[in-house]
């Protein structure tokens, strides 16, 4: 089994990605959707609805780790700031704090985050700020991340999936390739 994934790893025509785990996780995800789309086509109703909107989710999630992946293959980090001790502090009499609000004193800290809790939002910003991928393909990539998140069971009621959506998904995983290849 071992000698059979290591040669299906060898021929899956994503040796560009340097990660070995990251990707076989691609390759099963890629191929799950690929999975879903062809089901997709034969079902109706909402049955296709939730298939696309699934598809959409699983090409997301492949994006946003090719996203930390360009960060980590690029020395890339996304420093983060926390506050820490935060105390509330009594201000002298006349000075006026708006109400509901405390006026605090804390000690500011920056770290840098592991890859896997970077945002999707500030891993896309960073690729644009530091010119790794070019606006016309980070506004994409905010696009997919936008109908992502209006996936979920609680608020997608304004937000389905067609297969546009879905095709446009795969054309901007396909940009996001291209770029990790030229590494």
């Amino acid at each position: 089994m071992v000698l059979k994934r290591k040669r299906e790893l060898k021929n899956d025509g994503l040796r560009f990605i340097a990660d070995k785990t990251l990707r076989a996780d691609i390759k099963i995800a890629l191929g799950f959707a690929s999975y879903l789309i062809r089901i997709s086509a034969k079902a109706k109703g909402y049955h296709k609805r939730e298939l696309r909107r699934v598809v959409i989710l699983y090409v997301a999630s492949v994006v946003e780790a090719l996203c930390l992946f360009l960060l980590r293959q690029k020395g890339l980090s996304k420093e983060k700031i926390e506050y820490k001790h935060a105390q509330a502090i009594k201000l002298p009499s006349g000075v006026i704090v708006p109400s509901g609000k405390n006026l605090v004193i804390a000690l500011q800290e920056k770290t840098n985050p592991p890859l896997p809790e970077i945002p999707f939002v500030d891993a896309i910003n960073t690729l644009k700020n530091e010119g790794v991928v070019l606006n016309v393909l980070a506004d994409k990539l905010h696009t997919l991340r936008v109908k992502r998140n209006s996936q979920h069971l609680y608020g997608r009621t304004s937000s389905r999936v067609s297969t546009i959506d879905v095709n446009h998904a795969f054309l901007v995983l396909q940009s996001l390739f291209k770029i990790i290849q030229k590494i």
